[in-house]
């Protein structure tokens, strides 16, 4: 909890001084414990099932003893080389280790494919270094520098030592085929990381075919674990990934672009508009490129330029001669398309002009980052959705061609793959949901819910009037339906006004011409829905700024798609998009949409809710997470690490606000962002102040989740965040899935486990209390548990408690009717962050147009600061 001197409540001295009689516990308290422990402790509620999981019992030899040393790649002048490709350092570095297996025999080298080197053999010199000389053109010196010398032990999860031995035991299982010496180099097997990816024979290989550029590859990653009584566990899981085909040409591209065939005669008097080049550009970008005649170097573009090579003119010894003439006198190569622009290659400043018919993409296998949008995500996912039984499959028959492949690598560690581990879970009572809520449950929220109002503004023009019509009649239907949720438009049923927005318009005044009719002690009460269509996505962000930001409106927003509203039947009053957007739509505007209850009446149930939902012990529900800028993004989409801290705002944690943040400062692990949250003192205070506002009371306890911090992070995390009482750490990156065992060919489940699925035992941490959860139903493919540290806790709750209470979050979210897989608090912090980035970009854009001063803090508007606007 937060320690009693740093807490600092001006606006409210009876706070400080109530919240000063707690006593709450932090590392500055004597009594402090860093992490919840597991207990002797089992799950004793629900019904028992057998699951099966996608983890292995796992050996190695005793006693391996690894060095570990940092590579460093230097210039002929011995300088260190900053931006050398991933694949090029391989290739130096297995060029200088083949030259000396007497020290670096070939089956006992790791290599991490970028700094790190480990050797499993015994006296090893402290430094060597190598000069290799490409093509007698080009030095290159590769110097090893022992950092240590250590036992490879997984038995302590909480050091040093635990995390190093996992990161080589899960390096080594994919060196084989990272490895020049092996047949298997890059053959059959693709290896990144601790990931495998299998590339298909020639036969099947258009099966995985994406679009003309892009093929998805299959595959398997490791990662070690350690499970109870010190066993150690490998979790095999089925991966995905997004592969360009080394086999095609920039022509091929050009080919694409252009809507024509590869046919020799149009292709000598081809050319291209701005357009054309503009899209071979975004096609190609990120994409590793070669050039048929230098086989060793890569590139990567930086545009397809409006210049072609028998007009472009360059310099050679003084001599001025055209691109076509230059790779004829120096390659001896005549360009068949002379007329095709050039490709300019990265860096800019360095003015590389190739010949398109001479760039190809690169050999080497390289997985693509970029983000998929419309028709080709939803390809990628019907192609790799698999039901639980298909999965595992899948996952030993590539497990078992492994074992046959790396067979020489394994036995030099003594490897071994043993059974899979089949294990018990508990299925927690279902909760029970009733929407519209119960009307006593609602007597708290609805007493701010009177009288509101709407508008409408047309996004996208309808040129059609009789369409536009029935689009208002529509969302007038879901108007009311909003008002059997809790909110009451029932004065107010038709639109207060009705507006078209025109391209390149000026929406603030378009919404403060509308906003002038409503009074401003009604403004708050006050909802806009915009319509959009496929013409006007890109305006999110800026409704939402200038709706919610300090310095423009302030009140609430609902963005609808056309589409969206164009399936709705009214003739249902409550079809199944009609009740989502209505549960949605209350719950922003501050209702309580749905109750929750268990329809038995065990002890331990009814318990749980009086511990937990209790006004005269109150517990606050917090959720945080960060977002950080991803390394893809451009200028325009680059932004400073977001945190944004959710607290509940009533006693059955079903309304949230937000406290959002702009970090000045982010932690980094390598190019890596760790998830710390900078302001978090700041922002729990906030949402303290916000719960004593709206239920008069503080909260007795906390409960914390925390989501997307890797255990490896645990301690950092601690480290740079206030310790904010009962944190429980959500991870979603991990590879583990469960089979219904006994149900494997149940039509209804597939054999995907049941909601409220709970696995805590055989394959859970040793120390810490952790588990999984399965909290909703997979109704595609196979469902992925949610993974539960509870890191802290100073309340002393049960394994039982903490599961039930890990549940009953999952199913409080206001935006469907089903429990999500992740406690909605979390779900909560993960949408505030991505508003909270639609509003930083947009202002920094508005600034830059304004020739402003952009400023990192985000305010919103105090008619809507305290509301859940974010769902």
């Amino acid at each position: 909890m937060l320690p009693k001197s740093d807490i600092s409540f001006k606006e409210n001295e009876s706070i400080k001084k109530d919240i000063c009689l707690k006593t709450f516990n932090t590392v500055e308290s004597s009594s402090y414990k860093p992490f919840r422990m597991r207990k002797n402790e089992h799950l004793s509620i629900g019904k028992t099932v057998k699951v099966l999981t996608n983890c292995y019992k796992f050996s190695f030899k005793n006693n391996l003893n690894v060095n570990l040393f940092t590579v460093y790649f230097l210039n002929s002048n011995k300088k260190i080389c900053e931006n050398l490709k991933k694949n090029f350092k391989r290739d130096l570095l297995m060029k200088a280790l083949t030259n000396d297996q007497n020290n670096f025999p070939q089956h006992y080298i790791v290599y991490d494919d970028s700094n790190l080197l480990y050797v499993a053999k015994e006296c090893l010199d402290d430094v060597y270094e190598y000069c290799i000389d490409i093509n007698n053109k080009k030095k290159y010196y590769i110097r090893f520098e022992k950092a240590k010398y250590f036992q490879i032990n997984l038995n302590n999860t909480n050091n040093t030592l635990h995390s190093e031995s996992r990161s080589f035991l899960n390096l080594m299982l994919t060196q084989f085929s990272k490895s020049s010496y092996e047949n298997a180099y890059n053959n059959k097997w693709i290896g990144i990381g601790n990931r495998l990816y299998f590339k298909p024979t020639q036969n099947v290989s258009r099966e995985s075919d994406l679009d003309f550029l892009r093929q998805i590859l299959s595959g398997i990653s490791f990662s070690i674990l350690l499970g109870p009584r010190s066993q150690n566990i490998l979790n095999v899981d089925q991966i995905h990934g997004i592969f360009s085909k080394s086999e095609l040409t920039a022509i091929d591209f050009f080919c694409e672009v252009n809507g024509s065939k590869k046919i020799e005669h149009l292709l000598k008097n081809a050319s291209m508009n701005y357009l054309q080049r503009k899209r071979m550009t975004n096609l190609l970008k990120g994409i590793n490129l070669s050039v048929s005649y230098n086989h060793i170097k890569e590139f990567t573009i930086y545009e397809v330029v409006n210049k072609i090579p028998e007009k472009t003119l360059i310099m050679m010894n003084g001599e001025k001669l055209t691109i076509s003439d230059y790779f004829k006198k120096v390659y001896n190569i005549s360009l068949q398309y002379p007329k095709l622009p050039l490709i300019q290659m990265n860096p800019r400043q360095a003015n590389i002009l190739i010949p398109m018919e001479l760039v190809k993409i690169s050999i080497k296998p390289q997985r693509l980052k970029t983000k998929l949008e419309g028709i080709l995500s939803s390809i990628m996912v019907k192609k790799c959705t698999t039901f639980p039984s298909v999965k595992f499959s899948n996952i030993n028959k590539f497990l078992k061609d492994f074992k046959d492949e790396a067979s020489k690598y394994l036995e030099c560690y003594g490897v071994k793959i043993d059974q899979q581990i089949e294990t018990e879970a508990k299925i927690f009572p279902n909760i029970q949901t009733k929407y519209p809520s119960k009307k006593e449950d609602r007597v708290f929220y609805n007493k701010k819910l009177k009288n509101f109002s709407y508008g409408i503004i047309f996004m996208t023009k309808i040129e059609n009037e009789s369409r536009k019509k029935k689009c208002i009649l529509i969302i007038e239907h879901i108007i009311n339906s909003v008002s059997k949720f809790g909110c009451d438009f029932t004065q107010n049923p038709k639109p207060k006004y009705v507006s078209d927005f025109k391209k390149n318009g000026n929406l603030f005044k378009l919404i403060e011409s509308n906003i002038t009719m409503i009074k401003d002690n009604e403004i708050k009460n006050h909802l806009i829905i915009f319509v959009i269509n496929y013409d006007s996505l890109n305006y999110y962000g800026k409704i939402k700024m200038l709706c919610e930001q300090k310095c423009f409106i302030g009140c609430h927003s609902q963005i609808l798609k056309l589409k969206t509203i164009e399936k709705i039947n009214t003739k249902i009053s409550m079809c199944n998009v009609t009740t989502n957007i209505s549960l949605k739509m209350n719950g922003k505007l501050g209702g309580l949409s749905k109750s929750l209850y268990y329809d038995c009446n065990n002890k331990n149930l009814i318990n749980f809710k009086k511990k937990f939902f209790n006004k005269n012990s109150p517990t606050i529900f917090m959720g945080a997470d960060v977002i950080h800028s991803s390394e893809h993004d451009n200028e325009k989409l680059r932004h400073p690490s977001i945190s944004a801290v959710v607290g509940s705002m009533d006693i059955l944690g079903a309304k949230y606000a937000v406290s959002g943040k702009i970090h000045t400062t982010t932690v980094h692990k390598g190019k890596q962002a760790m998830e710390t949250i900078q302001y978090l003192k700041e922002q729990v205070e906030e949402r303290l102040l916000s719960f004593e506002k709206e239920t008069g009371t503080l909260p007795k306890h906390i409960i914390f989740f925390r989501d997307g911090v890797a255990d490896s992070q645990f301690k950092i995390t601690m480290d740079h965040e206030v310790k904010s009482i009962n944190d429980a750490f959500i991870q979603k990156r991990h590879g583990i899935k469960f089979c219904d065992s006994e149900n494997v060919n149940n039509k209804q489940s597939n054999g995907n486990v049941a909601p409220n699925t709970i696995v805590s035992k055989d394959i859970v941490n040793p120390e810490l209390l952790d588990f999984y959860a399965v909290f909703h139903k997979g109704v595609l493919g196979t469902s992925k548990p949610c993974h539960v540290y509870a890191l802290y806790d100073d309340w002393n709750l049960t394994l039982n408690e903490i599961c039930l209470i890990s549940c009953w979050m999952a199913n409080v979210c206001t935006r469907c009717t089903t429990p999500i897989s992740i406690p909605t608090p979390c779900y909560y912090a993960d949408l505030a962050c991505t508003r909270l980035r639609h509003h930083y970009l947009e202002k920094k854009l508005f600034d830059k147009n304004k020739k402003k001063d952009h400023t990192l803090d985000i305010e919103f508007h105090p008619r809507i600061k305290y509301e859940q606007f974010f769902v």
